[in-house]
């Protein structure tokens, strides 16, 4: 029965994230000469393994035509890796025991060209086990794209636990997709390419749910959208697969449980909820704090394949913090509006805006009137948009010297001013006389 599982979830892996031997044609110009049945199979721990050191692992098949190299990794040490170029190889790491995958670049720029990436469990896909990933730039040429994964195509998968740190991917099509497992940390991650930034899904019929997904200190600007999340119907691959007649596996709708993606201190442009059925959308939060970077302006929509680059669908939330700050003076009258893109052309009766201390400032007709000097915040929400400023009031009214009652006031300080000035002067005047006699 074990077996079953085994290749049932090789099967459906290999559907899902590009090179095995599911996957469409190879392009001949990128892939000369590689024969889809190569496959090769290798251990790699510190003791009784094929292979104790990763550099001479991957030496080892640089000028080999192996399209899929298999790498089960049986111990959680540290491996540190130089560069090298298996750009022709789509290289599968996998662990035995439960065993973390643990793997850092020589240096902080190490470079790594492969044809794509994948790391996962053997007899658990999911697994308690964690990837960690530091210091690699990363290039794929993979261009195998998954019809039911609306051609995300990822360059590289993890099927586990994951901490990313300092990587950088440079793919032709999409970036990093976390695929499985309980919680994923992806720090300094860096994309160039086009789709998708960082995808989130769940492929396996796991017992254990994904909890938390968080993105700090990343760029994910430079591609079409930084992040999707996409729930898939497992069954939908098995059918499309024909093998129904595993009558004895029986395959339940996958979905996430319970879990949140959080976005800090990015640079973003775009995010996306969708499932292959309503049925499977499990409603997530979505949520990107205020000292993200956005490069561009929030259109919300609920269809996966529009141009809204906010898109909530089956349910989902996407919440996003905008913080802006500035400086006022008592005389300034200013529209609330104008501070954000998303709000110029929405009507001022849809928003209401909170001031945090009334004393300070107050608004009126969406614009604020300040009161006295200080700082307080004014914050909004719109359409899971929470919008807030903090305003810094300083500074004395000006005066309209053109207005005829204005004009009067002024005259009359300056004549208190002037007299008070001529007496000064007349008290100091007779001081000094009486000193010098």
């Amino acid at each position: 029965m074990k077996r079953i599982y085994k290749f049932l979830f090789v099967f459906i892996f290999g559907l899902i994230v590009p090179g095995l031997v599911f996957a469409v044609d190879q392009d001949d110009d990128i892939l000369p000469d590689i024969n889809l049945s190569d496959t090769s199979h290798v251990t790699l721990c510190q003791n009784g393994c094929d292979f104790s050191n990763l550099d001479t692992l991957l030496r080892e098949f640089e000028d080999d035509n192996y399209l899929n190299l298999h790498i089960n990794v049986k111990d959680s040490y540290e491996y540190t890796m130089g560069d090298h170029n298996l750009s022709n190889t789509y290289v599968y790491f996998t662990s035995s025991n439960n065993s973390n995958i643990n793997i850092s670049g020589a240096s902080d720029n190490t470079r790594l060209s492969v044809y794509g990436l994948q790391f996962y469990g053997y007899d658990n896909p999911v697994g308690n086990f964690t990837v960690k990933l530091k210091n690699l730039n990363i290039y794929t040429n993979t261009n195998y794209c998954d019809s039911d994964m609306m051609g995300m195509c990822p360059s590289i998968s993890i099927g586990a636990n994951s901490m990313i740190d300092n990587i950088t991917v440079n793919g032709r099509y999409s970036g990093l997709a976390v695929i499985a497992g309980k919680s994923h940390t992806i720090n300094k991650y860096t994309f160039n390419g086009n789709n998708y930034g960082v995808i989130v899904g769940n492929i396996y019929n796991s017992p254990i749910p994904l909890n938390s997904v968080t993105i700090t200190n990343s760029k994910l600007a430079n591609c079409n959208c930084s992040l999707a999340v996409y729930d898939l119907d497992f069954n939908s691959h098995v059918r499309k697969a024909n093998i129904d007649d595993i009558n004895n596996i029986t395959l339940k709708k996958i979905a996430f449980t319970n879990y949140n993606v959080k976005v800090d201190s990015s640079e973003v442009n775009c995010a996306k909820y969708g499932a292959d059925y309503s049925s499977i959308a499990t409603n997530p939060t979505i949520y990107f704090t205020s000292n993200n970077d956005w490069k561009a302006a929030i259109s919300r929509g609920t269809d996966f394949n529009s141009f809204a680059n906010i898109v909530e669908g089956y349910n989902s939330r996407i919440i996003i913090d905008m913080e802006k700050k500035d400086t006022i003076k008592l005389s300034s009258k200013v529209s609330l509006q104008n501070y954000f893109d998303e709000l110029k052309d929405v009507d001022p009766g849809d928003i209401q805006w909170r001031v945090a201390n009334p004393k300070i400032l107050k608004i009126e007709n969406g614009k604020v009137i300040p009161l006295k000097i200080g700082t307080t915040t004014v914050t909004a929400t719109y359409k899971n948009n929470n919008y807030s400023i903090e305003f810094r009031v300083t500074g004395l009214p000006s005066i309209n010297i053109n207005n005829p009652k204005t004009g009067a006031s002024l005259f009359l300080i300056f004549s208190i001013i002037f007299t008070i000035g001529v007496i000064t002067y007349s008290i100091v005047s007779k001081q000094i006389k009486k000193l010098n006699n």
